[in-house]
């Protein structure tokens, strides 16, 4: 479960100042080094009454141990949903300070 609130100071009169948004999510271990991720998520746009619904699913993949590829797909329902919406990412620890 992972919750998010943002706060914007300087909007327009069409904009919110406060949105949110939330996300479910599942993972399932497929190997030592891949993850499958499954997730649905509820999030409000910057313009006013109007907010996203999407089920989505992906890949985390553990290259080395430092490295990180993500790849995920999802749908939208609801009437101010985008029809598809795809993620990548990518992410590596840096070792400027080892833990020792």
């Amino acid at each position: 479960l992972n919750a998010a609130w943002i706060h914007k100071f300087d909007t327009m009169s069409d904009e919110r100042d406060d949105r949110y948004a939330l996300a479910v999510g599942y993972s399932q271990p497929l190997r030592s080094d891949l993850l499958l991720v499954a997730d649905i998520v509820r999030e409000q746009e910057l313009e006013e009454d109007k907010a996203i619904n999407l089920v989505e699913a992906g890949l985390r993949w553990q290259v080395t141990p430092l490295t990180i590829l993500t790849a995920g797909v999802g749908a939208g329902f609801g009437p101010d949903s985008p029809d598809v919406r795809a993620t990548f990412g990518f992410q590596h620890a840096l070792t400027v300070f080892p833990l020792y």
